[in-house]
Protein backbone atom coordinates (compact mmCIF):
# COMPACT_ATOMS: atom_id res chain seq x y z
CA UNK A 1 0.00 0.00 0.00
CA UNK A 2 1.41 3.35 -0.93
CA UNK A 3 1.34 6.06 1.71
CA UNK A 4 -1.99 7.91 1.62
CA UNK A 5 -3.63 10.64 3.64
CA UNK A 6 -6.85 8.73 4.40
CA UNK A 7 -7.49 6.49 7.34
CA UNK A 8 -6.44 3.16 5.90
CA UNK A 9 -2.85 4.48 5.62
CA UNK A 10 -2.79 5.57 9.23
CA UNK A 11 -2.11 3.47 12.26
CA UNK A 12 -2.43 0.05 13.62
CA UNK A 13 -2.22 0.13 17.38
CA UNK A 14 -1.47 -3.53 17.63
CA UNK A 15 2.01 -4.60 18.64
CA UNK A 16 2.67 -8.23 17.87
CA UNK A 17 1.93 -11.67 19.27
CA UNK A 18 4.97 -13.47 20.54
CA UNK A 19 4.60 -16.60 18.45
CA UNK A 20 7.15 -19.32 18.97
CA UNK A 21 6.19 -21.40 15.98
CA UNK A 22 8.77 -23.91 14.85
CA UNK A 23 9.27 -24.25 11.13
CA UNK A 24 10.95 -27.06 9.20
CA UNK A 25 14.67 -26.46 8.76
CA UNK A 26 16.82 -27.96 5.98
CA UNK A 27 19.05 -30.82 7.05
CA UNK A 28 22.14 -28.70 6.27
CA UNK A 29 21.45 -26.84 9.54
CA UNK A 30 21.51 -29.99 11.69
CA UNK A 31 24.43 -30.68 13.95
CA UNK A 32 25.95 -34.14 13.83
CA UNK A 33 24.11 -36.33 16.28
CA UNK A 34 21.08 -34.05 16.58
CA UNK A 35 17.77 -35.84 16.43
CA UNK A 36 15.98 -32.58 15.62
CA UNK A 37 17.09 -29.87 13.19
CA UNK A 38 18.35 -26.62 14.66
CA UNK A 39 15.87 -23.82 14.16
CA UNK A 40 17.41 -20.51 13.12
CA UNK A 41 16.05 -17.66 15.20
CA UNK A 42 14.90 -14.20 14.17
CA UNK A 43 15.62 -10.98 16.06
CA UNK A 44 13.14 -11.46 18.91
CA UNK A 45 13.58 -15.23 19.18
CA UNK A 46 10.91 -16.58 16.84
CA UNK A 47 11.64 -18.99 14.02
CA UNK A 48 13.44 -17.33 11.10
CA UNK A 49 11.92 -17.39 7.62
CA UNK A 50 14.22 -16.58 4.72
CA UNK A 51 17.95 -16.72 4.19
CA UNK A 52 19.06 -13.88 1.88
CA UNK A 53 20.03 -10.68 3.78
CA UNK A 54 19.30 -8.03 1.16
CA UNK A 55 17.63 -5.32 3.28
CA UNK A 56 19.10 -2.90 5.77
CA UNK A 57 16.84 -1.21 8.32
CA UNK A 58 18.39 1.99 9.66
CA UNK A 59 16.75 2.89 12.97
CA UNK A 60 16.81 6.04 15.03
CA UNK A 61 14.70 7.46 17.81
CA UNK A 62 13.51 10.83 19.09
CA UNK A 63 11.66 12.00 22.17
CA UNK A 64 13.17 9.46 24.52
CA UNK A 65 13.69 11.74 27.55
CA UNK A 66 11.09 11.79 30.31
CA UNK A 67 9.95 15.36 29.62
CA UNK A 68 9.12 14.71 25.95
CA UNK A 69 5.42 14.24 25.06
CA UNK A 70 6.02 11.27 22.74
CA UNK A 71 8.57 8.55 21.98
CA UNK A 72 9.22 7.89 18.29
CA UNK A 73 11.28 5.17 16.60
CA UNK A 74 11.78 5.16 12.82
CA UNK A 75 13.20 2.48 10.55
CA UNK A 76 14.30 3.36 7.01
CA UNK A 77 14.06 0.19 4.91
CA UNK A 78 16.68 0.05 2.15
CA UNK A 79 17.31 -2.70 -0.40
CA UNK A 80 21.06 -3.24 -0.50
CA UNK A 81 21.23 -4.07 -4.22
CA UNK A 82 18.79 -1.59 -5.72
CA UNK A 83 18.51 1.37 -3.32
CA UNK A 84 21.49 1.69 -1.01
CA UNK A 85 24.00 3.33 -3.36
CA UNK A 86 21.48 5.78 -4.79
CA UNK A 87 20.38 6.83 -1.30
CA UNK A 88 23.94 7.29 -0.05
CA UNK A 89 24.85 9.32 -3.14
CA UNK A 90 21.72 11.47 -2.80
CA UNK A 91 22.58 12.26 0.81
CA UNK A 92 26.17 13.14 -0.11
CA UNK A 93 24.99 15.43 -2.91
CA UNK A 94 22.54 17.15 -0.56
CA UNK A 95 25.31 17.83 1.94
CA UNK A 96 27.48 19.29 -0.84
CA UNK A 97 24.61 21.49 -1.97
CA UNK A 98 23.52 22.92 1.38
CA UNK A 99 26.32 22.75 3.96
CA UNK A 100 28.71 25.74 3.86
CA UNK A 101 32.19 24.83 2.71
CA UNK A 102 33.64 25.84 6.09
CA UNK A 103 31.54 23.18 7.86
CA UNK A 104 31.66 20.44 5.26
CA UNK A 105 34.83 18.55 6.27
CA UNK A 106 33.82 15.17 7.74
CA UNK A 107 30.28 16.46 8.07
CA UNK A 108 27.68 14.19 9.73
CA UNK A 109 24.01 15.18 9.64
CA UNK A 110 22.18 15.50 12.96
CA UNK A 111 18.78 17.10 12.43
CA UNK A 112 18.51 18.61 15.91
CA UNK A 113 21.99 20.15 15.64
CA UNK A 114 21.20 21.52 12.18
CA UNK A 115 17.95 23.06 13.36
CA UNK A 116 19.30 24.61 16.57
CA UNK A 117 22.72 25.48 15.18
CA UNK A 118 25.76 26.33 17.28
CA UNK A 119 27.76 29.53 17.73
CA UNK A 120 29.84 28.95 14.63
CA UNK A 121 27.17 27.65 12.25
CA UNK A 122 24.64 30.34 13.16
CA UNK A 123 27.07 33.06 12.05
CA UNK A 124 27.64 31.64 8.55
CA UNK A 125 24.54 29.50 7.94
CA UNK A 126 21.15 31.28 8.19
CA UNK A 127 18.34 29.39 9.89
CA UNK A 128 16.13 29.45 6.80
CA UNK A 129 18.92 27.69 4.86
CA UNK A 130 19.28 25.10 7.61
CA UNK A 131 15.53 24.45 7.58
CA UNK A 132 15.69 24.04 3.79
CA UNK A 133 18.55 21.56 4.25
CA UNK A 134 16.36 19.41 6.50
CA UNK A 135 13.59 19.55 3.89
CA UNK A 136 16.05 18.41 1.20
CA UNK A 137 17.23 15.44 3.29
CA UNK A 138 13.62 14.45 3.96
CA UNK A 139 12.86 14.48 0.23
CA UNK A 140 15.32 11.63 -0.42
CA UNK A 141 13.25 8.62 0.78
CA UNK A 142 10.24 9.51 -1.36
CA UNK A 143 12.35 10.35 -4.40
CA UNK A 144 13.95 6.90 -4.23
CA UNK A 145 10.82 4.95 -3.26
CA UNK A 146 12.06 3.84 0.16
CA UNK A 147 9.76 2.55 2.90
CA UNK A 148 9.63 4.18 6.34
CA UNK A 149 8.47 2.26 9.42
CA UNK A 150 7.21 4.20 12.43
CA UNK A 151 6.47 3.27 16.02
CA UNK A 152 5.06 5.93 18.37
CA UNK A 153 3.92 5.91 22.01
CA UNK A 154 2.54 8.99 23.74
CA UNK A 155 3.88 9.78 27.19
CA UNK A 156 0.36 10.07 28.63
CA UNK A 157 -0.32 6.47 27.58
CA UNK A 158 1.26 5.32 30.83
CA UNK A 159 3.26 2.12 31.03
CA UNK A 160 1.14 -0.82 32.17
CA UNK A 161 3.59 -3.39 30.83
CA UNK A 162 5.25 -5.73 33.40
CA UNK A 163 8.91 -4.85 32.82
CA UNK A 164 11.13 -4.28 35.83
CA UNK A 165 13.91 -1.71 36.25
CA UNK A 166 12.73 0.61 33.47
CA UNK A 167 11.22 4.08 33.75
CA UNK A 168 7.92 4.97 32.09
CA UNK A 169 9.69 6.72 29.21
CA UNK A 170 12.05 3.76 28.75
CA UNK A 171 9.14 1.29 28.62
CA UNK A 172 7.42 3.45 26.04
CA UNK A 173 10.61 3.72 24.00
CA UNK A 174 10.94 -0.07 24.14
CA UNK A 175 7.44 -0.51 22.74
CA UNK A 176 7.94 2.10 20.04
CA UNK A 177 11.10 0.21 19.05
CA UNK A 178 9.32 -3.16 19.07
CA UNK A 179 6.28 -2.06 17.11
CA UNK A 180 8.45 -0.25 14.55
CA UNK A 181 10.42 -3.43 13.85
CA UNK A 182 7.26 -5.54 13.84
CA UNK A 183 5.94 -3.30 11.07
CA UNK A 184 9.23 -3.65 9.19
CA UNK A 185 8.90 -7.42 9.40
CA UNK A 186 5.29 -7.40 8.19
CA UNK A 187 6.33 -5.18 5.29
CA UNK A 188 9.04 -7.68 4.28
CA UNK A 189 6.62 -10.60 4.49
CA UNK A 190 4.09 -8.81 2.30
CA UNK A 191 6.32 -7.13 -0.28
CA UNK A 192 9.68 -8.89 -0.21
CA UNK A 193 10.68 -12.17 -1.80
CA UNK A 194 10.18 -15.24 0.39
CA UNK A 195 13.94 -15.65 0.78
CA UNK A 196 14.69 -12.05 1.79
CA UNK A 197 15.59 -11.01 5.32
CA UNK A 198 16.80 -7.75 6.89
CA UNK A 199 19.58 -6.52 9.17
CA UNK A 200 18.92 -3.74 11.70
CA UNK A 201 21.52 -0.97 12.02
CA UNK A 202 21.59 1.67 14.77
CA UNK A 203 23.96 4.43 15.83
CA UNK A 204 26.58 3.30 18.35
CA UNK A 205 25.71 5.58 21.26
CA UNK A 206 26.80 3.74 24.44
CA UNK A 207 23.69 4.49 26.51
CA UNK A 208 21.35 3.65 23.63
CA UNK A 209 23.33 0.51 22.77
CA UNK A 210 22.79 -0.80 26.31
CA UNK A 211 19.10 0.04 26.18
CA UNK A 212 18.42 -1.56 22.79
CA UNK A 213 20.30 -4.71 23.76
CA UNK A 214 18.08 -4.88 26.84
CA UNK A 215 15.02 -4.31 24.64
CA UNK A 216 15.93 -7.25 22.40
CA UNK A 217 16.47 -9.39 25.50
CA UNK A 218 13.09 -8.39 26.91
CA UNK A 219 11.28 -9.28 23.71
CA UNK A 220 13.05 -12.63 23.57
CA UNK A 221 12.10 -13.66 27.09
CA UNK A 222 8.76 -12.01 27.90
CA UNK A 223 5.29 -12.82 26.61
CA UNK A 224 3.12 -9.72 26.72
CA UNK A 225 1.14 -7.89 24.08
CA UNK A 226 0.63 -4.16 23.66
CA UNK A 227 -2.84 -4.85 22.29
CA UNK A 228 -3.93 -6.14 25.71
CA UNK A 229 -3.22 -2.78 27.34
CA UNK A 230 -3.68 -0.30 24.48
CA UNK A 231 -6.82 -1.09 22.44
CA UNK A 232 -6.96 -0.05 18.81
CA UNK A 233 -8.39 3.37 18.02
CA UNK A 234 -10.51 3.39 14.83
CA UNK A 235 -9.31 5.69 12.08
CA UNK A 236 -11.59 8.20 10.38
CA UNK A 237 -11.75 5.89 7.36
CA UNK A 238 -12.84 2.97 9.57
CA UNK A 239 -15.45 5.08 11.37
CA UNK A 240 -16.87 6.27 8.04
CA UNK A 241 -16.80 2.85 6.35
CA UNK A 242 -17.96 0.90 9.38
CA UNK A 243 -15.13 -1.64 9.05
CA UNK A 244 -11.81 -2.26 10.75
CA UNK A 245 -8.83 -2.58 8.42
CA UNK A 246 -6.07 -2.39 11.00
CA UNK A 247 -4.22 -5.66 11.49
CA UNK A 248 -1.76 -7.10 13.96
CA UNK A 249 1.82 -6.91 12.68
CA UNK A 250 2.53 -10.47 13.88
CA UNK A 251 5.70 -12.08 15.17
CA UNK A 252 9.09 -11.09 13.77
CA UNK A 253 10.32 -13.72 11.30
CA UNK A 254 12.36 -11.88 8.68
CA UNK A 255 14.90 -9.85 10.70
CA UNK A 256 18.18 -11.61 11.52
CA UNK A 257 20.82 -11.48 14.26
CA UNK A 258 20.54 -8.63 16.74
CA UNK A 259 20.83 -4.85 16.36
CA UNK A 260 24.14 -3.91 14.72
CA UNK A 261 25.71 -0.74 16.12
CA UNK A 262 27.94 1.52 14.03
CA UNK A 263 29.12 5.13 14.07
CA UNK A 264 26.84 7.45 12.14
CA UNK A 265 29.63 8.51 9.77
CA UNK A 266 30.28 4.82 8.97
CA UNK A 267 26.65 4.18 7.95
CA UNK A 268 25.48 7.39 6.28
CA UNK A 269 21.89 6.26 5.86
CA UNK A 270 21.49 6.43 9.64
CA UNK A 271 21.39 10.15 8.94
CA UNK A 272 18.18 9.66 6.93
CA UNK A 273 16.61 7.85 9.89
CA UNK A 274 17.73 10.72 12.15
CA UNK A 275 15.95 13.25 9.91
CA UNK A 276 12.75 11.17 9.77
CA UNK A 277 12.59 10.62 13.53
CA UNK A 278 13.19 14.31 14.18
CA UNK A 279 10.40 15.31 11.79
CA UNK A 280 7.86 12.86 13.22
CA UNK A 281 8.65 13.84 16.82
CA UNK A 282 8.15 17.52 16.07
CA UNK A 283 4.91 16.70 14.26
CA UNK A 284 3.43 14.69 17.13
CA UNK A 285 4.62 17.29 19.65
CA UNK A 286 2.97 20.02 17.51
CA UNK A 287 6.23 21.93 17.22
CA UNK A 288 7.46 24.35 14.60
CA UNK A 289 8.05 22.87 11.11
CA UNK A 290 6.85 19.40 12.18
CA UNK A 291 3.79 19.24 9.90
CA UNK A 292 5.59 20.65 6.87
CA UNK A 293 8.56 18.29 7.31
CA UNK A 294 6.28 15.25 7.54
CA UNK A 295 4.47 16.41 4.40
CA UNK A 296 7.84 16.71 2.64
CA UNK A 297 8.74 13.18 3.75
CA UNK A 298 5.44 11.48 2.87
CA UNK A 299 4.12 13.70 0.11
CA UNK A 300 0.91 14.42 2.05
CA UNK A 301 -0.35 15.47 5.45
CA UNK A 302 -1.23 12.83 8.01
CA UNK A 303 -4.80 12.64 9.30
CA UNK A 304 -4.28 14.13 12.76
CA UNK A 305 -7.20 12.23 14.32
CA UNK A 306 -5.75 8.88 13.33
CA UNK A 307 -2.56 9.46 15.29
CA UNK A 308 -4.01 10.68 18.59
CA UNK A 309 -4.32 7.28 20.23
CA UNK A 310 -1.83 6.29 22.93
CA UNK A 311 0.28 4.21 20.55
CA UNK A 312 0.55 3.98 16.75
CA UNK A 313 2.64 2.20 14.14
CA UNK A 314 2.74 1.90 10.36
CA UNK A 315 4.94 1.48 7.30
CA UNK A 316 4.77 4.19 4.66
CA UNK A 317 5.61 2.82 1.22
CA UNK A 318 6.83 5.93 -0.52
CA UNK A 319 6.68 6.50 -4.24
CA UNK A 320 7.97 9.37 -6.40
CA UNK A 321 4.63 9.43 -8.23
CA UNK A 322 2.40 9.71 -5.15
Amino acid sequence: MTARADGDAALSLYAFGFLRDILPVPTCYRRRGDEQPRTLRALFGGALQGYSPVYYVYVDEAGTSANEPVSVVVGVIVHADTQWRAAAQALSATVERFVPRELRHQYVFHAKAVFNGDRRSRTIWPKEDRVSFIHAVLEIPKRLGLAIALGKVRRDAGAPWPIENLTVSQKQHLFAFGTCLARVDKHLREYGENSEVATVVAEDVPQMRRFLKKAVSVYRHESFDLQTHVPARPTLFELTAGIIVQTNAGAIKRIIDTVHFVEKDEAPLLQLADACAFAFRRYFAEQEHGAEWVKTLLGHHLVWHDWQGPASNWVFRLSPES
